[in-house]
């Protein structure tokens, strides 16, 4: 973005962007006249291209759905991350041109977060909860026992294609999550329960999540 706050019209004949430490990255030859109190955006360089798939992504607790882009360009990612841009501008058929949160992991590689969908709505229910399997000590007080919970999640998606719905449950302590087909563990203490979503079918989908405390956590 090239700004101008002078008075008068500003004639740039080139650019040149810099890194953090002041280090070229890209240059431009080509001359613009930005005008007095404007700004202009100005294409440099060339794109970085990240290729990967959309998938809508439910967080456990949270009511609403966000949209995600998983790139499987890792390198490129980080590419990003080393340049001194304040946000990023996706070119994509999800997202042209918006502001968008780029997050690297080791775990889960690169993300882009285009913020909230909105062509998928989900409700997460509790069916029930209750306590099971109690151990007692020798004077009869209980020392461990399950917390068991019943979740039931009704989905619909309102895109012209099917999509990917990623409902996520973050879990801290000892659990076990019962669910067909089963969920994925990607990290310590998240499991990942992936569903397709075809255009204007609702789906209904239940879950099991048991939690270990006490003499029962370390069985």
């Amino acid at each position: 973005i090239v700004g101008n706050n002078a008075a008068e019209p500003l004639a740039v004949d080139g650019v040149t962007l810099l890194d953090k430490e002041g280090a070229p990255v890209a240059e431009s030859e080509e001359s613009l006249l930005v005008e007095a109190a404007t700004r202009v955006r100005f294409p440099i360089g060339q794109p970085i291209i990240i290729t990967g798939r959309t998938v809508h992504r439910l967080e456990a607790g949270r009511g609403e759905v966000s949209l995600v882009f998983l790139a499987d360009n890792l390198a490129a990612a980080e590419t990003l991350t080393r340049l001194s841009f304040h946000s990023i501008s996706l070119l994509s058929r999800d997202a042209l041109g918006q502001p968008v949160a780029l997050v690297v992991s080791p775990e889960r590689g690169a993300e882009l977060h285009l913020g909230r969908s909105s062509q998928v709505w989900v409700k997460r229910i509790l069916l029930d909860e209750r306590r099971a399997e109690l151990d007692f000590d020798r004077f009869g007080r209980v020392q461990g026992y399950d917390t068991v919970e019943d979740y039931l999640v009704e989905a619909v998606s309102l895109a012209d294609a099917p999509v990917e719905l990623q409902i996520v449950e973050y879990l801290a302590s000892a659990w076990e999550l019962k669910a067909s087909p089963p969920p994925e563990k990607i990290l310590p203490g998240e499991a990942v329960m992936r569903l397709r979503l075809d255009p204007a079918k609702p789906v209904r989908f239940s879950y099991t999540i048991v939690k270990h405390s006490g003499s029962r956590a370390s069985r």
